[in-house]
């Protein structure tokens, strides 16, 4: 990683540890009440988010 891409790297994990919370909240709060269909989406949304993050960090080849 670039000296130049770090402070957007932690920019985007601070957004993220940001999110988490409020995702949280929403899931325990508002979910219920939806659909099973919106119910199963919505319990996906964030560990497909924390997937694609890490992903986004991993560089192919190795160290």
């Amino acid at each position: 990683m670039s000296p130049y891409s770090f402070p957007l790297a932690l920019f985007a994990f601070f957004g993220l540890v940001a999110i988490i919370p409020v995702w949280m909240w929403f899931l325990n709060d508002r979910l219920p009440g939806l659909p099973l269909e919106f119910q199963f989406i919505a319990g996906l949304v964030l560990p497909a988010m924390l997937l694609v993050f890490l992903g986004s960090w991993m560089q192919p080849g190795g160290a």
